[in-house]
Formats: structure tokens, sequence, C-alpha cells
């Protein structure tokens, strides 16, 4: 019985406990409820009673490096449940609004309420760690509890378990208490709980990062380092990709610890990424540097000094190759704006490693203005992007001037020997009235006007100085620009030919130098020159020669003259020159060339020049011809002419060379083939040991066409190239005979002396034939000859005809 109101008394307690939890459920007029000092609230704003609880809650990733996802897995008697995926990455935090649900017709009516997730951290990208979590708010007894669990920790649990394991680290703070899997008494008041809950995992290990450049810079040049820090977890360095190809790119090791560079290009005008390979997070994008080249060496506007200088500046295009083919063009101009040089592309040297180029070794010239622009290639997407990037330092084109410099003479030079005696004072540099200067000498009272070159400021002024003395050429008005030299030795030379030469037989020239007082005492300059036989007798005596003096170069020239084969020469020259000069004369250099040389001419081999070789000689109808025979030899030498046909070898013919020709007419040559020899003898009337000429022509008859009649019968014969078959060679010759109108066509052989006979005779009573012969043969050498036409007309004797060609 006791037993029995024992457990009465517990039932009708559990329902007066029902009954007062739920009392709240009914429609009520206050605006807030308060039961068991939770603070459930009432809205007003809907047509039913809503109890519920409001939550601030943090998630915060205290991960040192690698990223978290938190994932909602399972909730009850919520109203808000945030967000159902989150990301995190290391050190961010994420803010959410919950809101629990009491309500009695939900069936949450003092049911707990919870939400569970499941967080997981990824390192390097892949899935690391994980934690199945809660934050459970209910009523264990009289008093609501929340809680923060990564188990099940109460007996309610068992409805829900928690559904996994929870292998990261993770604090829970509920309005400031720690609430991991210890239950806090709820908030009572009306403002939303403030839960705090984060995780980590163990993953201590420090990725590797890119330092350099730095996000949303402008690097300077296209081909870039990119400096970092750190090593992959199996201890190597990193790699390095980008966005702007598709190369993979190694570091080196700066020798710092565990700092590392590696350099790769990158185009003009970009934006572009470079990121660790395999390492999320560590993207750094930046712009590649400004298009186009610049020089930065010179300011626009800048003066420098006249001599040797460099420009130099900075390129950037797309690719290095590009960046080799950019131009430097420089114009120059005289002061009054006419061009002084017209303009000029250079390509510089370009060092793509560091975006540079240079361009060494450039002229300034005195007064003179220069405009020098340079020019680059990039692509047209990149001059699209060109406009948001800095402007690459330097000026495409600038303008800079040259110093003026004083006048001064630079040619010839202190203490030199001029060559001749018209020569020519160079200099350089305006008088300060911007006029070209004049000149003065120590030898003569004459001023001297200069001419511009036309090269910048240099300047050049003719004057004539005697032979044999020491003067001075200042400028007039300028101090301190003497420049003393020596005139040109006296005398004429001869330089074109060397003492004991040897020159071949034909025309020749001679000349040489000669310095004299005056013009017109080098234009009387003379040459002699006489010619020896072998034996020393005289060949041709001394002549006098008059040659071409050129007084502005001190050159003279003999043109024309001849040279015979075995003789020898002897030339001297003889100038003009006062005693005085002949006393300075010593102190001189020696003049270049001889005042006297002897040279000689070669032999002249014995040649046979006419006929030719393989010349084809007819000059008759005849069974012979006479053939003259030419060459060359030795001048008083003696030349033994003969030929030979098939097995006959004809007679020698001596004849003598004059002025190195010789000539003789062979008799009686027949018609083949014919060698001819010519053999050279000394005066001595001794044969010269491989001074021989041979040549092998053809002998033919002219090609002839005529005609006979034989009662009224005519018959067609002549000459023509004959036929031969010897040892010395071979030709077949035929005359091939046609008239107009037929189309056949016959042939006449010829024999061995030249001779041919049409076998068949001709008749007609009448009308008017056209008959043509044209020579053939078998050889490449000799071709056949022009063809003869003859027009026969009828008639009751036969036929009349008659050669038209």
């Amino acid at each position: 019985m006791i037993v029995i109101k024992t457990s009465l008394c517990i039932f009708l307690f559990f329902i007066i406990s029902i009954f007062f939890n739920n009392s709240f459920a009914i429609d009520l007029k206050s605006d807030n409820v308060i039961f068991n000092e939770v603070g459930y609230k009432f809205d007003k704003n809907k047509n039913r009673s809503v109890l519920y609880a409001d939550y601030n809650l943090i998630f915060e990733n205290k991960s040192k490096y690698d990223d978290l996802q938190i994932k909602v897995t399972d909730y009850q008697c919520m109203y808000k449940t945030g967000d159902e995926s989150i990301s995190l990455k290391s050190g961010d935090k994420y803010y959410e609004s919950l809101r629990d649900n009491n309500g009695f017709f939900n069936g949450c009516s003092g049911i707990d309420k919870f939400i569970t997730w499941e967080a997981i951290s990824y390192k390097n990208g892949e899935k690391y760690k994980s934690c199945y979590f809660r934050m459970k708010t209910y009523l264990p007894y009289f008093v609501w509890q929340t809680v923060v669990e990564t188990g099940d920790i109460t007996f309610t649990d068992l409805l829900h378990p928690i559904g996994g394991s929870c292998n990261l680290g993770i604090t829970a703070t509920c309005d400031g208490s720690i609430c991991l899997n210890t239950s806090v008494n709820s908030n009572t008041s009306y403002n939303p709980s403030n839960i705090v809950i984060t995780i980590k995992d163990d993953n201590t290990w420090e990725p590797p990062r890119i330092i350099s450049p730095s996000s949303n810079s402008t690097v300077e040049n296209n081909y870039i380092t990119i400096s970092g820090k750190g090593r992959n977890q199996d201890g190597n360095l990193p790699g390095l990709k980008t966005s702007f190809n598709a190369y993979y790119y190694e570091v080196q090791s700066t020798g710092d610890d565990d700092n590392w560079e590696g350099q790769l290009w990158i185009q003009c005008g970009i934006t572009g990424t470079v990121s660790i390979f395999g390492i999320n997070n560590t993207d750094v994008t930046f712009n590649g540097p400004p298009c186009g080249a610049t020089i930065t060496s010179m300011q626009d506007g800048q003066t420098i000094s006249a001599g040797k200088y460099n420009l130099s500046g900075r390129v950037n295009s797309d690719t290095a190759d590009d960046a080799r083919r950019m131009q430097v063009q420089i114009t120059g101009y005289n002061s009054d704006g006419t061009i002084y040089t017209p303009t000029k592309s250079y390509t510089p040297n370009v060092d793509t490693g560091t975006g540079e180029w240079r361009l060494d070794g450039l002229e300034a010239f005195c007064s003179i203005q220069y405009k020098a622009s340079v020019s680059g290639y990039s692509s047209e997407s990149q001059a699209t992007h060109q406009s948001f990037l800095p402007e690459i330092s330097g000026k495409e084109e600038v303008k800079y001037s040259v110093q003026n410099c004083p006048p001064e003479i630079t040619s010839p030079k202190t203490n030199s020997t001029v060559e001749n005696n018209y020569i020519t004072i160079s200099g350089k540099g305006r008088n300060q009235d911007g006029n070209l200067p004049s000149l003065k000498t120590s030898f003569n009272a004459y001023y001297y006007e200069v001419q511009s070159t036309g090269d910048g400021d240099n300047w050049e002024g003719q004057l004539w100085m005697q032979c044999g003395i020491t003067g001075t050429v200042s400028i007039f008005g300028i101090n301190n620009t003497d420049v003393t030299f020596n005139g040109p030795p006296c005398g004429a030379t001869i330089t074109s030919m060397q003492d004991g030469q040897t020159i071949s037989a034909g025309k020749y020239n001679l000349s040489g130098r000669v310095n004299s007082d005056t013009a017109d005492d080098a234009r009387r300059m003379q040459v002699q020159i006489t010619g020896y036989n072998s034996d020393g007798t005289i060949y041709t005596p001394t002549k006098s020669y008059t040659p071409n003096v050129d007084t502005g170069t001190g050159e003279w020239r003999l043109d024309g003259l001849e040279a015979f084969c075995f003789i020898q020469y002897k030339a001297s020259v003889s100038g003009y020159s006062s005693e005085s000069q002949a006393t300075h004369q010593s102190f001189l250099p020696e003049k270049s060339g001889k005042e006297e040389v002897k040279y000689s001419v070669q032999n002249c081999p014995v040649k046979i020049t006419n006929p030719k070789k393989d010349e084809m000689v007819s000059s008759t109808t005849q069974d012979t011809q006479n053939i003259l025979i030419e060459g060359q030899a030795s001048n008083g030498s003696t030349v033994d002419v003969s030929y030979k046909y098939n097995d006959f070898e004809s007679p020698s013919y001596s004849v003598s060379s004059d002025s190195n020709n010789w000539s003789y007419e062979v008799q009686g040559v027949p018609v083949g083939f014919i060698t001819i020899s010519a053999v050279g003898r000394n005066t001595s009337d001794e044969p010269i040991q491989n001074n021989k000429d041979e040549v092998i022509i053809f002998s033919s008859k002219v090609f002839s066409v005529k005609t006979r009649n034989d009662s009224v019968f005519t018959e067609f014969y002549g000459t023509s190239m004959p036929t031969i078959d010897v040892n010395e060679g071979s030709l077949m010759s035929d005359v091939e005979i046609s008239i107009d109108g037929f189309e056949c066509s016959e042939n006449a052989e010829s024999d061995e002396n030249g001779n041919w006979t049409y076998e068949y005779k001709h008749y007609a009573k009448r009308g008017e034939y056209i008959f043509k012969f044209k020579e053939n043969s078998d050889s490449h050498l000799y071709k056949g000859r022009d063809y003869k036409k003859f027009k026969c007309i009828g008639s009751d004797l036969g036929m009349n005809c008659i050669n038209e060609n």
C-alpha cells in the first residue's frame, strides 16, 4: 500500500510538472512568460504562441595553417540552424545567429534542443582530421542547461547519439563560462546567449610562402625574382607555378636559412598570379612591368660634350626575343635645323635579365643637336591593360645638344711630313660668332678659307706648300693653334714599278709621285725610258715623256707604253726644285718609290693565234687552199711552221718574229683535218725547249651549188664539207634538196674531197620551181652553212635555173 501511494504521488508530480511546463502554451495576453528562470519569449507578432531562445555563436579556426570546414549533420527543436556549411581559413572567425524551439505544438516543450556539426581540417587541400560536436540546451530537472559536447554525456543523448569521435582540439564558452562537455545554466535574460567555439588541429608545420613581390605591386622588368621562405613538408624546396604560362619553376636556396629565390619571365602590361605548387593560399597577384622602351641615361634638353658617348634605358616586352628586337633611332641636326646625319636605326645590347639596354660608341659632334627615340614590341591585349599601370621610367624620345668646340687643326700633326705639295688642312670647331675660321701660314702671305665637310663642325682647307721646307699653319685670330710640319721631299719617283720587276709583254703604265716648288715645276717633270736586248745592245733608244701630273695629289701617270718580249727596260724620272729646298731636303724622310728602275719583259712563248683551234677554214671550191697562219713569239726569234694531214707532214717554213708577231701563208692545204705546228728557235737558231704550239683545224671547201644541162635535163652538183673517216676523226656530210610545194626531200652525199652530185636529173617544159639546198653534218663542231635557193623555169629546152641568194 505504501508503495502504491508513493507511485501515485510521483505520477501526480509528473503530471503537475508537465502542466506547469506547458502552461504558457495557451493564449496569454502578457508579452513574456518566465518559467524556471529560462528566458523563453512570446512573439505576439504571430497569431500563435512561439517559445524560443536566441544564440550568438562564433566559430574560430585556431589551426596554425590549415583550412576548416564545418557542416551541420543533425539538429532538433531549432528554428534557426545557421549555414549548413562554413569554410574558415587559419585565423578566421564566423558569426552565426541561432534560435531554438520550445513550442508545445511542435513537440519541443521541455525536449532537448541541439545542433550537431562535423568539423574537418584540410592540410594542403587534403582532408586531415575531423571532429563531431554539438551545442545542446536541455532540461535535466528544473533548470535549463547548455553544453557543447564532443560525445554523448547525458542520458537523453541515447536517443540522438552524436555520430562520431573528435580528433581536433576544441574549446567552448557559453556566456563566458567554459561549457565544453560541461553543462552550465542557460541564459535567463532576454538577450541571446553568447557562445564561442574554437577549433584547431595539431599541424604545426609552416608551409612555404612567397615574400616578394607583394600582392598588387608592379614589377619593374620582365625577368623577375620571386623570393620566398620555407620548405615542403618533405623538406625539399618548393616549386612555383603561374597563371600566365604553363611552366613549372624550380627555386634555389639563397644560403640564408630556408630563404629561396626563383626567376621567371612575365609579359609586360598584364596582371598575373604566382603561387607555390601544391600549397593552397599562397597566391600572389601582381602586375607585370609597363610595356615599351625608354631612354634613362639622357635627359630631354641635356647638353653633352663632343666625343664618344653612350645611351641606355629600359625595355619591357612580351618575350625576350621581342625585347632584343628593340630599336634606337638617332637623327643629327645642324644649328639651322637642317639634317646633319639622317636618321639611323641601331639595335642595342639588351640584358633581358635586368630589362636594361645599352648602346655604346656613339659619336657626338660639336654644335650638333640630336634626337633619339626608342621603339619596342608588345601585343594589343597588353596595351589595353597598360593604361592601369604606372608609367615606365625614362622617356621614349629625348633631344640633346653638343657643346660648341673652339676651332683647332687636327691634321697634319705637329712635326709630321706631308706627302705632296697640295695638302689638306683638317680641323673642327667654329669661331665664337659661329662662323668657320680662316688659316694663315708662315711660308706665304695668303689667308685661306675653309669649307665645312658637312660632318658637324669639321672643316677642310687646301693650300700649296713648297717641297723641302718646314712651315707653320695656324688659325687666324686664335692663339696657340700653330701646327709646324715639314713639306714633302723634293723630286719625282716611280712607285708603280719595282726595280728588277718582270712584266708581261703588251701595254703597260708607269706612275709615281712628284713634289716641287710650284705646280708648273711639277708639270714639267720628265720620264726617260730605254730598251735593251738580252745581250745589252740597245733595242729602243732613250725616249723622254711628259706624263700627266695631278698637282692635287702629287701623282703622275704615263699610260699606253708598249713592252716587247724578252726586252729589258730602264726608266728614270727628273723633277725641279730650288737649291734652298735641296739644302733642307737631307733632314726629311726619303721619298716613296725610286728615281730609276730597271725591269724586264717575259719571254713570249710561241703561240698560234690564227686560225683558232677547231676552226673551219674554207675559201675555195678547189681541192686545196692557201691558209694564212699567224701567231706570237719573242721579238727576233725564229718560228718553224708546218702542218700534218693524215700521214703526210709538210716541210717546215721558217719565219721571223717582228714586234712579237709572226705570220706565214701555207700553200696548197688539202681538205680534211689539219694539224698546224709552230716551234720557236732562239737567236742562235736553236730550238727552245717546250716553246711550241699546235692547233687542229678543219680545211673545207665552200658550200656551193651549180647547175648543168644535159640536153633538156638539168643536173645539180657542187661542193660542201667533205665526208671523212680517218684516225684523226670522222665526219659525215650531205646536201639536203627540197622543192617548194613537195613534202619530200632527197639527200646527196659529199665525197672525201667535198664534192657532191644529185643523182637525179630534172626536166620541166613549163612552170616555175623553187629548189632549196641545205648543208648537213653529224658534227657538233661543224654545223651546216646557210642554205642555197634556186628558182628554175621550165621551157622546151629544159629548165633555166637562177641562184637567188
